[in-house]
């Protein structure tokens, strides 16, 4: 029966294979467009920049009227340093929505070393509704070749920022320093000048976040929101306050809510994914994993974490797969080769636990929990000689738990 269940194991894990099945196009899950753009945006994180041209030129075949396409591709070319099309790129979705593609624009030809050109786009971007602050831009890599140019010099002749901007700046600039008093003093000031301004009750809240006054920090995130309601780094960080407070609920609901709008954060599948498996709510957890995976089937650690959602679901053999996965991808880090020998435990193969336990230590022999493993192992496979010696290395290093072992087994 043992051998059977080996057997089946091994061919499932055999017929599995390394790629997950994309769900994402079955039944209504996505509209062609929205996977399209998903897909182009997690080519260009992955540095498959000709892919994400194909993906993000197939929407504007269609709908050459989308401006975050058109700014989508030309960063793509930006990063490909074609700057002649991300030009032509930024140049469209700026006849689209003016000044939005100003700084990219910008950034293109100073990277093209035409400082002329490059200071009027950032005149243009800095006469905008989306100015960045002084400090952004003077720390962007893309100007770090104008610094010398008359041009540039030219430029920050003129004021571009009220007093209050820059104030607001200093503010940003003590909290960095960790000079939280004066940050507080200063953005309290401006707060009796501006009380709608949503960006001093974020700063606000980051200076009560670090220290420790919780509560406050939340209410002031929860003005800003209230203020602008779409800003989806205020719910981001108001959603790590409710994590670190224990309100996982309410974290769910700003992680829920971020997604269903920017769905293209990748990343956050993969904290709501962990917030969920610390729920308890597997299922949940796996549609996000697998959701990620359908764009990402070689991010390791991702592999890793749908095998541990999998694993306290008790749904071992999909737990398997994961951990198969993984150590397709990466085998350096002890902790892939202990996850899949607690599974193979779990699936009563203890041969194959044994040898998965054995490469963890071989990573990382000091670890007295794998020596304490391996001999569980060893007993339930009827290695009784080898299971005490593994106890009692795991107990002379300190666990305490391999004495109940060396005690049962062992005549301790």
């Amino acid at each position: 029966m043992k051998n059977h269940v080996s057997q089946l194991i091994m061919n499932f894990i055999k017929g599995t294979g390394f790629v997950f099945v994309c769900l994402l196009l079955s039944g209504s899950a996505l509209k062609a467009q929205e996977y399209l753009y998903l897909k182009g945006v997690a080519e260009l994180n992955k540095g498959e920049n000709i892919q994400a041209v194909e993906s993000f030129s197939q929407i504007l075949s269609e709908k050459p009227g989308k401006v975050q396409i058109w700014l989508k591709r030309g960063e793509v070319y930006l990063e490909m340093k074609d700057y002649d099309r991300a030009i032509q790129d930024f140049n469209m979705a700026n006849s689209i929505e003016p000044s939005i593609a100003s700084l990219w624009l910008s950034r293109c030809f100073a990277l093209k070393s035409e400082p002329g050109k490059a200071v009027r786009a950032l005149e243009n971007h800095l006469r905008s509704a989306y100015k960045k602050s002084q400090k952004e831009i003077l720390l962007d890599p893309a100007f770090s070749n104008l610094e010398k140019t008359r041009e540039w010099r030219n430029l920050w002749k003129t004021d571009w920022y009220k007093p209050y901007e820059y104030q607001k700046s200093e503010a940003a600039y003590q909290i960095q320093k960790t000079n939280y008093t004066k940050a507080l003093e200063n953005i309290n000031i401006l707060l009796n000048q501006n009380e709608d301004d949503a960006s001093l009750y974020y700063l606000r809240a980051q200076v009560y976040l670090a220290l420790k006054q919780y509560n406050k920090s939340l209410s002031d995130l929860e003005r800003a929101i209230n203020v602008e309601t779409e800003k989806e780094n205020f719910r981001l960080d108001r959603a790590e306050l409710y994590i670190t407070m224990g309100r996982n609920n309410e974290a769910l609901q700003d992680y829920s809510y971020i997604l269903d709008r920017q769905p293209e954060f990748f990343d956050l599948y993969i904290k709501r994914a962990k917030l969920l498996l610390s729920m308890q709510k597997y299922d949940q957890a796996l549609s996000d994993i697998k959701f990620y995976l359908g764009y990402f089937s070689e991010d390791l650690e991702a592999q890793y974490l749908g095998g541990m959602i999998s694993y306290n679901a008790g749904k071992y053999f999909d737990a398997l797969v994961y951990f198969n996965n993984t150590l397709e991808i990466g085998q350096d880090d002890k902790k892939y080769f202990i996850a899949r020998g607690n599974t193979f435990l779990e699936l009563h193969t203890y041969k194959y636990a044994v040898n998965d336990f054995s490469m963890a230590l071989d990573l990382d022999p000091q670890d007295s929990r794998i020596y304490l493993n391996r001999g569980i192992a060893h007993i339930r496979d009827n290695k009784l000689m080898k299971a005490c010696y593994d106890f009692k290395k795991a107990f002379g290093m300190g666990e305490r738990d391999a004495l109940f072992y060396l005690q049962q087994y062992c005549n301790y």
